[in-house]
């Protein structure tokens, strides 16, 4: 019975936090990085996780950059925005593109 609770105080706890990340995305306009990394990770028929070290696609170049090749093998023409992004050689600017042109993708 004891485990039970465990695992739904568990649950109740992690749809909480989901709504709050819709509430900040709502707000900020953009999905918030769980998320956005779940969408990644769906992308790239992976399981979402982060490393031992606290890395993901967010704050990881080793991370992000197979998802970029990833989408170059998908298109045939360069996709600008995450060019452009990766010239100003900013992680998070790279992120938010990636992040984009999969929503886009997946609503396509």
């Amino acid at each position: 019975m004891m485990e039970n609770n465990k695992r739904t105080t568990k649950q109740v706890i992690a749809d909480q936090q989901a709504i709050n990340r819709k509430l900040w995305a709502k707000e900020n306009g953009r999905l918030h990085h769980v998320d956005a990394n779940k969408l990644i990770a769906e992308f790239m028929n992976h399981e979402y996780r982060c490393d031992a070290h606290g890395n993901t696609y967010n704050n990881s170049w080793d991370w992000l950059m197979p998802v970029i090749e990833e989408i170059d093998h998908l298109q045939r023409e360069r996709i600008q925005g995450i060019e452009d992004a990766l010239s100003t050689r900013c992680l998070g600017d790279v992120y938010n593109a990636v992040v984009e042109f999969i929503n886009q993708y997946n609503n396509e």
